[in-house]
């Protein structure tokens, strides 16, 4: 059986973790910024029609 002090600092190191991702996924979704969407290509060519 895990000894009482090894369980704790297992999950402190967890929650360090969880809290060291959650303020990474803040900054990403902070810096999003969507361009404007790219241009269509031309209808029903997928680029294998023989020249």
């Amino acid at each position: 059986m895990a000894n009482p002090q090894q369980i704790l600092d297992q999950l402190n190191a967890q929650h360090n973790l969880i809290a060291q991702l959650q303020q990474q996924l803040a900054q990403l979704q902070n810096n999003q910024q969507p361009g404007p969407p790219g241009p269509q290509g031309p209808p029903g060519d997928d680029g294998e029609t023989p020249i």
